[in-house]
């Protein structure tokens, strides 16, 4: 009973917040940034400075963040659009480090992402049929 207290308490919720985290950061840096996969670490630190500043807790560190959390540096975007979503998860980008499954319910990192990407594609075709639609009326007027 102690060891598994000791265990979530030490390692389970710490891996949730990384994970909650790396994947906000990700997903926050590529609306930034023309929804394009962030490179290395280096790309997330923003997004990491900003969170702490706004008092959003708890934070790990920068460095614990690293050593808890994997990010697939080399992910194709729109290949992760076209990922089938009644798989769990539906693509491997983010993960935990130590090969746990740690997460907050309804919270899966990479989950999110798509959920992301595909609300942001939405968008973008909506926009292209509005537009698309107007020009159709214009002409029939």
């Amino acid at each position: 009973m102690v060891h598994s207290v000791v265990q979530t308490v030490t390692v389970v919720v710490p891996n949730a917040y990384a994970l909650e985290w790396a994947s906000v950061f990700v997903i926050e840096h590529m609306e930034a940034n023309e929804n394009r996969w962030p490179t290395p670490w280096a790309d997330l630190k923003d997004e990491f400075d900003r969170q702490v500043e706004s008092g959003h807790a708890p934070a790990p560190t920068w460095q614990e963040l690293q050593s808890r959390v994997v990010i697939d540096w080399d992910v194709n975007v729109d290949s992760l659009v076209t990922a089938d979503p009644n798989t769990d998860p539906p693509f491997r980008a983010i993960w935990l480090s130590d090969g746990t499954n740690s997460h907050w319910e309804g919270f899966e990192p990479n989950r999110k992402v798509l959920e992301y990407l595909r609300s942001v594609r939405c968008t973008e075709y909506c926009t292209f049929l509005s537009r698309q639609q107007l020009n159709f009326r214009s002409v029939i007027l």
